[in-house]
């Protein structure tokens, strides 16, 4: 970096980037450039006497040749931002002179990514160009117009300093009678007005230069303000004009406007250079040259060496679009940035527009109201007294202004594609074409929806009721064994993630703000949770039941599991709030102006953290994914378990969902968006019935099968995983029927076929044990078997229908209800349920209390008779007591280990083999 403070033969050389003349054959470009640039030096070297900081300073301009238009049609605007932005990220230029369509260009609520793609920058104005804040005050430059000093500040930072204002006139023949007589008449002319009286003196041709994109917006934009009034403040949806009835009604005149005023030639119009209607001028082919008032000085040159004299005016209704141009220092300037600003401060200062001004004609940035303080500015309307005083008359036209709402493509995307259009529409006449990308600046695709808005409301609404039923019915079941196995509070999670799921897509309908974004950040982090995490513990429940042979059961409790998700989720949620406080949320609309804009939300300065969150996400996942598979694997032997699709199918229907919503013509679009949510609810209903459906309807349908009051250990509750398989759904159904309750099967029915299901733990037909008629079922919690045992003296089971009297030597065996017509349930394979003892009786108050609460006494003890002869229980007494006779008190009848299950034949046909 070179020193400010050098010798005298080393100066700094600032390099600073601008446009060429936009009249560059009028003007001699080049002899143009090169006055130009001697100039701002004799001006810095004489300002160095009184700042010896610009003693050693040397500027260099750089002109951009901006030609009018590009061969094959395409954008000069686009086309020089994209050719320059390297250059400016290179530091090759120290500071640029632009206008305020170049500036804050990029900056809009709803934001274009061609801006980032094109340009390599977000928001090249505040990246690539240094905040002047910290080196001027706002005060320094009152001197200069109010909105002209506003237009270079963004968020209270100034970026561009006021360097020069210019605006559209119309130049005329003064000694011709027809122009001066229209001239007396144009405030109160529109366009339209205009040509008649032009058409009605003249039938020559109107030159008209269009080449320019800027030059087509203007007149377009001018063209509609003498028409409506496009401002806020008079309607403040008042570019609905461009785009309603109004609309076509207004390019349809506009259109007509052109062809009458080119008399048919517009394809030509739209084409030429300034420099070119500028010569039909001369000629007097044309009656009217619509220029720059800041061409003024070019034109006297021209104008001086004909007979004409010439003189210009405001156009019709004095409505003239303006250009504020701005000067603003690199970022990536190699210069100290003190030295820059200096610089700056100097070249926008109000010696310097005063000495611009009287050279090269070009219109100085003062607030003219202060011309009585300012003794520079009174200086200015003393010498330029017209410009003064059209600039006090003129209706001032910001482009920028009319083309934007809370919801409008960035200018710079505007100006990018706008042009062609207007282009393609006066040369074809479409004009659905142009009404569409007129719609498509001020509108998104979820806009207007209509009726199908409300209606997707409603479905939505409607799903969600029906899924809280399903909530409530399963909180109501919750201890029923088919729902306990997958974990009820797990489910109801996931059913309410899936639930809000459906209504995250609702995010892309208005109201459109910052909040909401970040409101939908925080929603979509909670839906993803509360399905994910869930999941992973119903999955990591089941697994561990499959596994219970290699691992300890008592970890699979659902409160330890619940309360470690809810931490989880919680502690998720909270990170996630915290890179919502410390990034920042953007809207970026999929699609562009020539398509149609699909509102998103992303933001920007996540970086690391967001990574980490996406890292825990795919941890989860992968965890899922090996847990299913293990799972899957083992499950062979059980059934299907579908529940483990959900994720999937989701992630498949949001992405489904997602790209349809984005992609789908703007035809038709408000009936698509309501069948792509109704799609999406029962995708949502879909993923709950595999979730948790069959299980659901099995048990509304047969409640009365299986007592939920008893206790199942997790080794039992492998049995109750599969449903789904329609085959195995049919055969437990099948199962259910043939272990109904004996008053619902045929009275024909032996007492032998009543038990021929069971799996005997040993012979019990063979004439040694036929007496034995005391067998245990697997301790199910849910009561889903046979239920029989001994007790003990201090622990015996009850009951007011049947009991166990060991003292008396008899056995009673008897099970009926008030209504004598139901029996409990008996598992399919009895031998994988012999681990433990139930000593549990119902309460009163359970659903099930008027059954009998004896779980012995489901056993009919004919059945134990070969002859089917009365049962004989004094000899299973007999058979108790010699067994037992000598044993201590652990072996003893009368006393029942809680630990002990008497079915363990191994063991007891070891004793038999001891004895």
């Amino acid at each position: 970096m070179k020193n400010f403070c050098c010798s005298q033969s080393e100066k700094t050389v600032i390099n600073i980037l601008t446009k060429q003349p936009d009249m560059p054959e009028t003007a001699n470009a080049k002899e143009w450039e090169i006055n130009y640039e001697n100039l701002i030096n004799s001006f810095l070297a004489e300002q160095s006497v009184s700042n010896p900081v610009l003693k050693d300073v040397d500027i260099s301009f750089s002109f951009y040749e901006y030609l009018p238009m590009k061969e094959n049609g395409g954008s000069v605007y686009f086309g020089y931002l994209y050719e320059i932005s390297p250059d400016l990220d290179d530091g090759i230029y120290d500071m640029m002179i632009l206008d305020d369509r170049i500036l804050f260009s990029e900056m809009a609520f709803m934001e274009s990514d061609l801006v980032e793609v094109y340009f390599y920058h977000r928001l090249p104005s505040i990246e690539i160009f240094h905040p002047l804040s910290e080196y001027v005050k706002k005060e320094e430059l009152s001197f200069n117009d109010e909105r002209t000093l506003r237009d270079g500040i963004y968020e209270g930072t100034i970026y561009g300093l006021p360097y020069e204002f210019d605006f559209n006139v119309l130049y005329y023949d003064d000694q011709n009678v027809d122009s001066n007589n229209m001239i007396k008449n144009m405030k109160d002319m529109t366009w339209d007005d205009l040509l008649t009286s032009i058409k009605s003196s003249t039938p020559n041709t109107q030159s008209i230069g269009l080449g320019d994109d800027n030059n087509l917006l203007d007149l377009l934009m001018e063209y509609a303000s003498s028409r409506y009034q496009l401002t806020k403040e008079y309607d403040p949806l008042y570019y609905e004009i461009f785009y309603n009835k109004t609309g076509e009604e207004f390019f349809s005149s506009f259109y007509n406007f052109m062809i009458n005023y080119t008399n048919g030639d517009v394809n030509e119009s739209i084409r030429i250079t300034l420099d070119d209607a500028f010569a039909d001028f001369k000629e007097k082919e044309s009656m009217f040259f619509k220029g720059k008032a800041s061409h003024c000085n070019i034109i006297r040159s021209e104008m001086a060496n004909t007979n004409s004299t010439f003189s210009y005016t405001l156009p019709p209704k004095y409505k003239t679009s303006v250009i504020e141009k701005f000067l603003a220092v690199n970022t990536n300037s190699k210069l100290d940035k003190n030295l820059l600003a200096e610089v700056a401060l100097a070249l926008t200062s109000k010696q310097a527009q005063l000495l611009r001004a009287n050279k090269f004609g070009a219109i100085p940035t003062f607030d003219l109201t202060k011309k009585d303080s300012i003794p520079e500015i009174k200086t200015y309307c003393t010498n330029q007294p017209y410009i003064c005083d059209i600039i006090e008359k003129m209706d001032r036209v910001y482009i920028k202004d009319i083309l934007k709402n809370e919801k409008s493509s960035p200018f710079v995307e505007i100006e990018s594609f706008l042009p062609r259009m207007i282009r393609s529409y006066l040369t074809n006449n479409d004009i659905d074409q142009v009404v569409f990308a007129f719609k498509n600046i001020f509108t998104l695709l979820t806009d207007d929806l209509g009726i199908f808005k409300i209606l997707s409301y409603i479905i939505i609404i409607a799903f969600s009721l029906f899924f809280l039923i399903i909530i409530f019915l399963i909180y109501k079941h919750k201890e029923h064994p088919y729902l306990k196995v997958v974990s009820p509070i797990f489910c109801i999670m996931i059913i309410i993630g899936t639930t809000m799921n459906m209504y995250k897509h609702l995010q892309y309908l208005p109201p459109y703000s910052i909040f909401m974004a970040k409101f939908w950040f925080i929603f979509e982090t909670v839906t993803t949770n509360l399905i994910y995490v869930p999941m992973f513990a119903v999955t990591y429940r089941i697994y561990r039941i499959f596994k219970t042979n290699l691992f300890m059961t008592n970890t699979l409790d659902n409160k330890r599991l619940f309360i470690g998700i809810s931490s989880i989720i919680l502690i998720v949620i909270a990170y996630r709030a915290y890179i919502v406080s410390i990034v920042s949320f953007y809207y970026l609309p999929f699609g562009s102006l020539r398509f149609t804009r699909f509102p998103e939300a992303i933001y920007s300065g996540g970086g690391t953290l967001d990574n980490l969150y996406i890292i825990y996400l795919y941890g989860i996942f992968i965890a899922l994914l090996f847990m299913m598979i293990n799972t899957g694997r083992i499950s062979k032997k059980f059934g299907d378990i579908s529940y483990i699709f959900v994720i999937f199918i989701l992630n498949i229907g949001d992405f489904i969902v997602s790209r349809l919503l984005e992609k789908l013509s703007h035809i038709n679009y408000p009936r698509y968006f309501f069948l792509i949510m109704l799609f999406n609810c029962l995708v949502s209903f879909f993923c709950i019935y595999l979730l948790i459906g069959s299980r659901l309807l099995l048990i509304l349908m047969f409640p009365e099968y299986i007592n939920v009051n008893s206790i199942i250990k997790s080794s039992d509750l492998k049995d109750f995983i599969p449903l789904t398989s329609s085959k195995k759904y049919n055969k437990l159904l099948k199962k259910f029927k043939e272990n109904l309750p004996l008053s619902f099967k045929s009275k024909k029915s032996s007492s032998n076929d009543k038990l021929s299901y069971i799996s005997k733990p040993y012979n019990v037909s063979s004439s040694s044990n036929k007496s034995y008629a005391i067998y245990t079922s697997a301790n199910s919690g849910l009561n889903f078997g046979l239920n029989s045992g001994l007790n003990s003296a201090n622990s015996g089971l009850n009951s007011t229908n049947s009991g166990l009297n060991l003292s008396n030597s008899k056995l009673n065996s008897g099970f009926k209800n008030s209504n004598n017509d139901s029996l409990f349930q008996t598992q399919n394979n009895i031998s994988s349920m012999t681990n433990s003892l139930n000593h549990n009786r119902m309460p009163p108050n359970s659903q099930y209390s008027d059954l009998s609460t004896s779980p012995r006494s489901i056993i009919n003890p004919s059945s134990f008779n070969d002859n089917n002869s009365s049962p004989n229980y004094n000899f299973a007494i007999q058979f108790l007591n010699k067994k037992y006779n000598g044993y201590n008190q652990e072996f003893n009848p009368n006393y029942v280990n809680s630990d002990y299950n008497f079915l363990n034949y191994n063991r007891f046909n070891n004793s038999e083999r001891n004895n």
